[in-house]
């Protein structure tokens, strides 16, 4: 938890309880045993993911998404670490629905995202943090 709070891209408060809540976990650890990266499989409430996909103006309806991928810290560029952590979590998800939400100029999550399988979902909007904008992708439920 601690690792994962250090980003800074998102809100510590009530982190605990929504690791706890989280659907899965997911870590990666390198080939000599350190650990090199950490994401989650979250459950959002209804309100708050419809938030997003109306910032967004999706065209995908936010009710047949059911789980957000997010909390990917990854402690080196260029190694893949995020795309093994984002896959480990689509499979978690078991074929239902997934977003992820990622900075605009963060070409590595987008990249993973759409080599994946998940396509963008909407316009740019901005960070309730307020210092950048996003995108939505979204992975649609394989039923």
């Amino acid at each position: 938890m601690e690792y994962a709070k250090q980003s800074g891209k998102f809100s510590a408060v009530g982190l605990e309880e929504r690791i706890q809540d989280a659907k899965a976990l997911a870590y990666f650890r390198s080939e000599d045993g350190h650990f090199e990266g950490v994401g989650g499989l979250k459950r959002q409430t209804r309100q708050y993911v419809q938030g997003i996909f109306k910032k967004a103006a999706s065209p995908i309806p936010a009710d047949s998404i059911p789980y957000e991928i997010g909390w990917i810290r990854v402690t080196k560029i260029g190694h893949r670490f995020g795309f093994k952590i984002i896959r480990k979590l689509v499979e978690a998800a078991e074929n239902e629905g997934v977003y992820l939400t990622t900075e605009v100029d963060n070409e590595a999550i987008k990249k993973f995202a759409l080599e994946l399988g998940f396509r963008q979902a909407g316009h740019t909007y901005p960070s309730s943090q307020g210092n950048s904008d996003l995108l939505l992708f979204v992975l649609a439920p394989r039923r």
